[in-house]
């Protein structure tokens, strides 16, 4: 499930192979991430640009996901 914050990047991220994507601008990010994922938690959230995306990943983790997320200046 990819984030972005326009409809062509959604639509390049999906041509791409993520099977869903998000507007990263939601108010609800989580629930949008849920909601994608057909209610079920994710595996691994990865956040490469921080922020909303991050924080909401705690909580769409399943049992013993991974959480990665690249550091500044990496």
């Amino acid at each position: 499930i990819a984030l972005a914050s326009t409809a062509e990047k959604r639509d390049l991220a999906t041509r791409l192979g993520a099977d869903a994507a998000v507007d990263s601008r939601v108010d609800d990010l989580a629930a949008a991430i849920l909601e994608a994922n057909g209610g079920d938690q994710v595996d691994v959230g990865l956040g490469m640009a921080g922020g909303a995306a991050v924080d909401a990943c705690p909580s769409v983790l399943a049992a013993f996901g991974r959480l990665g997320r690249r550091s500044a200046g990496v």
